[in-house]
């Protein structure tokens, strides 16, 4: 048996009689592994972690908190102070404390039935009787919500105008929303408003069906008027109780050029009405484009009708009308658009994610530096592969100034895990100073690099920009006084 040339003993023997009798026992159990996150409260004060609930303290909707659990405990901790500590629920389970909720949400979150009848029963006997019988199912707490809204007509008409029928039987047939409907029918009307009967005069026209001059001077209660009745701000005439409140964005918005137009006579209702509905729409259409533009990330100026037509720019013309048609999208290409510095790559990618917003496709646009940096970080909060599946569900990602400084090992397997699974998958746009052949010498691992480019040029126009720099005509002029404020200064489109 081999001896051990420093301690000149056996292995096995010095094993046996010296080391082997310290050993502890192995424990019975596997090492409880905690988990780290940071999760976000909610509207209903409760986080998730684990695809579990627990309810968090105080006033911190949309909050950021860190959490670490382990086995047996969920500990909540909030600019390193714990703040909250509860027992590990499994998938799918709720920690729910009554502390941590606000007075008005903890009989519906706890699904405290007797102290909700106790509440319904102080407006009087009859409110509490009416809630008792619509919580006399076997599953009660489903009808909590219809005796919250019995409250909402006790605080709105008062007790007695909120008061069930005395023949309504004990088990009520009627919902609160009835109930609720013949409140606002059983309310007395204001008069109407005189401005209604002038917009009714000026469009009255001898012999115009179902308009006499005796409608004219009566009030009519089939006239729905479109802008807010003064003695019920939250309602629009022609419009009863909870249908009006429901009502979302209301024709009211739209501009004043509709009355108008229904008072000169030169419309019909049927043609009024599809105007109106078409600007509502286009309205629409707008904001929402608006507003997924900015969540990607845009410029609102670098559109294409921005484009400076007269810049000292050539490209080719073709490659550009087939990447502004957008059928490389729709057939999961890519694009490469490189050029000198201040061609306008940026812009013209840009207005590429612009278009692509208004055809509702998906739409991300960040720098390559920056993106790398992040996804750098998120491997410290072990959130990397979420962030990087974020990007592979987006249909038309533009990385831009690409390959402009050398990337480390780390940098370019995140940028080949990119290229590789958006292949033939979604499309990817890259702008860049360098050609695809310098971008090789930058990147750390030149097989993943190889790789990863030769997939990306294989389904990919290039569109190649050459000209003076853009920017030279950004160039402030010394006859302006810099002082004044950005508004007031002679504005050009922007390029890169």
């Amino acid at each position: 048996m081999r001896i051990h040339g420093t301690t000149q003993l056996r292995p096995a023997g010095h094993f046996r009689c010296e080391e082997q009798p310290v050993l502890a026992t192995a424990p019975s159990s596997p090492y409880d592994m905690p988990i780290y996150a940071v999760a976000k409260v909610h509207w209903d004060h409760h986080m998730e972690v684990a695809k579990a609930l627990y309810s968090i303290p105080g006033n911190l909707i949309g909050a950021r908190v860190d959490v670490r659990a382990d086995r047996q405990l969920v500990r909540v901790f909030l600019r390193g102070q714990l703040i909250k500590v509860h027992p590990r629920q499994p998938p799918g389970g709720r920690s729910t404390d009554p502390e941590d909720l606000p007075s008005d949400k903890t009989i519906y979150a706890m699904r405290d039935l007797d102290k909700l009848q106790r509440l319904a029963a102080g407006h009087g006997p009859a409110i509490g009787a009416y809630a008792t019988a619509l919580l006399d199912i076997p599953l009660p707490w489903t009808k909590m919500r219809q005796v919250y809204a019995l409250l909402g007509l006790v605080k709105k008409w008062g007790p007695s105008g909120s008061t069930p029928p005395a023949n309504e039987p004990s088990t009520p047939k009627r919902s609160t929303f009835r109930l609720s409907a013949g409140c606002s029918n059983a309310a007395p009307r204001p008069p109407p408003h005189r401005s209604s009967r002038c917009c009714l005069a000026r469009s009255w026209r001898p012999g115009s069906p179902g308009m006499t001059a005796t409608s004219l001077s009566a009030p009519s209660t089939a006239t729905t008027r479109k802008w807010p009745d003064e003695h019920h701000p939250g309602r629009h005439a022609g419009t009863q109780g909870p249908t009006a409140q429901g009502q979302a964005r209301p024709l009211s918005r739209h501009p004043p050029r509709t009355p108008r137009l229904a008072s000169t006579g030169g419309m019909g209702h049927a043609a009024l009405l599809e105007l109106v509905l078409a600007d509502e729409v286009t309205r629409r259409e707008n904001t929402s484009a608006a507003r997924r533009a900015k969540t990607a990330g845009l410029d609102p100026t670098m559109t294409l009708d921005r484009w400076d037509n007269t810049a000292k720019i050539t490209y080719d013309r073709a490659v550009w009308n087939e990447l502004c048609s957008l059928r490389f999208v729709d057939a999961d290409h890519n694009a490469v658009i490189m050029g000198p510095v201040g061609v306008g790559k940026t812009s013209l990618a840009t207005a590429l994610d612009h278009a692509a917003v208004r055809h509702r496709f998906s739409v991300h646009v960040e720098r390559c530096d920056r993106l790398l940096k992040r996804l750098r970080t998120r491997r410290l909060d072990n959130s990397h592969d979420n962030e990087i599946r974020k990007l592979l569900r987006v249909d038309l990602l533009i990385i831009d100034d690409f390959a402009l400084q050398p990337m480390d090992s780390v940098d370019t397997t995140d940028i080949y895990e990119l290229i590789v699974e958006r292949h033939r998958a979604a499309s990817t746009v890259i702008t860049s100073n360098r050609e695809p052949i310098e971008w090789l010498g930058l990147m750390a691992d030149p097989f993943l690099a190889q790789s990863a480019i030769d997939r990306l040029e294989s389904a990919a126009p290039e569109l190649v920009l050459d000209g003076q720099s853009y920017r030279q005509h950004q160039k402030p002029s010394p006859r302006e006084p810099l002082d004044d404020p950005p508004a007031a200064r002679r504005s050009s489109p922007r390029r890169t």
